[in-house]
């Protein structure tokens, strides 16, 4: 029976750590999809994808920390570990946005990493070609998406469910994109 037991332990630890290695992977994909594009905008140039890496701003941590013995006893603590505050295609910073404009044309962003064929993280993506300013959704639980981004990634903070506003990188790639092939 122990044998038994140990061998469940082992895929219960094996399965999430093989979904997350796989997550962690370097972006290899971003595609932006919606029924206001003529169609599907791939990017798969690397200057550009390594700006948007999809393991990256809040909800990821750097360092190490202590080392446990199987019992929980700390046997060694190794460095600092830090929380990322900048990166992949939103603008942290500026938090939570209460309201953003209504009407706006919607797209699906895509991130895939290594060789996937199922992308690992996706989001949503409004931009206001009269501001300027562009917004992601960061979906939540109860939201169809929430399951793909939960096995790569999860930001916290109050982000999930909720739109913030894009980096203002990512809205000088993605905007010229989808203006260029908008219908």
């Amino acid at each position: 029976m122990g044998r038994v037991l140990a061998a469940t332990l082992s895929l219960l630890v094996a399965l999430p750590l093989s979904i997350s290695l796989h997550a962690k992977g370097a972006t290899s994909k971003i595609t932006i999809s919606g029924s206001a594009l003529s169609e599907p905008i791939s990017i798969t140039d690397d200057a550009v994808l390594s700006k948007f890496q999809v393991r990256a701003g809040p909800g990821v941590l750097h360092g190490s920390g202590p080392i446990f013995r199987e019992d929980g006893a700390i046997v060694e603590r190794r460095g600092l570990i830090f929380e990322e505050t900048e990166g992949f295609i939103i603008d942290w910073s500026s938090g939570v946005v209460a309201e953003h404009p209504n009407g706006l044309p919607h797209y699906e962003i895509a991130f895939y990493v290594s060789a996937s064929d199922q992308p690992v993280y996706v989001v949503y993506y409004e931009s206001d070609s009269s501001t300027g300013n562009g917004y992601v959704y960061l979906p939540g639980k109860g939201d169809d998406l929430y399951p793909v981004n939960g096995t790569a990634m999860f930001h916290g903070h109050g982000f999930e469910g909720h739109w913030l506003r894009a980096s203002g990188e990512w809205q000088n790639i993605a905007a010229p994109l989808v203006a260029r092939v908008a219908r």
